[in-house]
């Protein structure tokens, strides 16, 4: 099979990275993960950090390849540098979680951090709730960064909102579950206070 038409050689051609990357994120949402990552693997060949947190979601949720958390903490970093803003925090993800790598609770809440600060200088604090749902955790827990239930709690109902608004915008079923988790945190916090 022929993977590649004259349409998207000529993307290729005329380096058109961002097109690339949206025929692979179609791809990706029709559940074609092989093809998917073709086209990642193009666009981020011109450099598209976007592309490359997207093959490293690929290797951490296993689509269209073989779960490999090396390999997605690797293409992480590489976009995280760059400020890609989910990157940074699935490289959270990966340090708290202890997925191939030692747990280093330290850096992974860095890595939110820095997820927030890119958050903020782009003005687009409000369509990442799951950098929000992390830190309202982070300060609710108090262990890497001193308990603050207020600021716990004004991060976890930023989270809440965009939660749902990603459920009404897309079918997305883990956003149903984070919804929840955001909720018993919430519930938590009051019995706390």
């Amino acid at each position: 099979m022929n993977l590649l038409d004259n349409d998207d050689i000529t993307l290729v051609e005329e380096n058109k990275d961002g097109d690339l990357l949206e025929k692979g994120a179609k791809l990706y949402s029709e559940g074609d993960y092989d093809l998917a990552i073709e086209y990642y693997r193009l666009s981020a060949a011109f450099g598209n950090v976007i592309a490359i947190s997207n093959l490293g979601y690929c290797y951490y949720y296993a689509r269209g390849v073989d779960r490999d958390y090396t390999l997605a903490r690797a293409y992480f970093e590489i976009a995280a540098k760059h400020g890609e803003i989910n990157a940074l925090y699935m490289l959270g993800d990966i340090y708290i979680n202890e997925y191939g790598v030692k747990k280093d609770e330290k850096r992974g809440v860095q890595c939110y951090v820095d997820a927030y600060n890119e958050l903020k200088s782009s003005g687009d604090i409000y369509n990442y709730p799951d950098v929000l749902f992390r830190l309202g955790k982070v300060f609710m827990e108090g262990k890497i960064l001193e308990q603050n239930l207020e600021m716990a709690k004004q991060f976890l109902e930023v989270a809440r909102e965009g939660f749902k608004e990603r459920m009404e915008m897309v079918e997305d079923s883990s956003a149903d579950e984070l919804l929840e988790e955001v909720q018993e945190c919430l519930e938590e916090i009051k019995e706390m206070e």
